[in-house]
């Protein structure tokens, strides 16, 4: 996932959000290292944007996306 990509997470255009995520998740799935998140502070980019989207309730048609990604992540 690149900057741009959690860029987009961390906005309100949920369409796209999900179809990043999901994307990441079918890539991911047996992934349990992501060196590349660890680069310019990804990972908690990537963390806080998913955590603000649970918070809020207008996010809620990615809620469960998101906490697939966390999931992923853990």
């Amino acid at each position: 996932m690149n900057e741009d990509e959690i860029k987009i997470i961390s906005g309100n255009n949920y369409t796209e959000i999900a179809q990043i995520l999901e994307n990441f998740i079918k890539i991911n799935d047996n992934v349990f290292i992501f060196p590349f998140l660890l680069e310019n502070n990804r990972r908690v980019s990537l963390w806080a944007a998913l955590f603000q989207h649970l918070q809020s309730e207008s996010s809620g048609s990615i809620h469960i996306v998101c906490l697939s990604t966390i999931k992923l992540l853990r």
